[in-house]
């Protein structure tokens, strides 16, 4: 990979006003702290629990369908049964 010149960095930032460099920062920072605050906000965490649990569902009817549930205990599909509901009602609460 090729290396900058040292003195190459002054230059580019002296291409630049305070003014323009504000904007830039803008432009490339609020993209990225609105990503973060959007994927780290309750409602989209609750969405993605919510779509999880769906889908554990989904995996679990199927596997009781097909006769896999022989391969667990009465307590362990007991205390699955019991966490995705749990997990169904903290979802549904938000």
């Amino acid at each position: 990979m090729p290396a900058l010149p040292d003195d190459s960095l002054p230059i580019i930032a002296s291409l630049f006003s305070p003014a323009t460099k504000v904007v830039l920062v803008g432009i490339i920072g609020l993209p990225l702290v609105g990503t973060s605050l959007h994927y780290a906000s309750p409602a989209h965490l609750t969405r993605v629990l919510s779509d999880t649990t769906r889908n554990l569902e989904k995996v679990y009817a199927d596997m009781v369908c097909t006769g896999f549930s022989r391969l667990l205990t009465v307590e362990e599909v007991e205390h699955l049964s019991s966490s995705l509901r749990t997990l169904q009602l903290k979802a549904d609460k938000h």
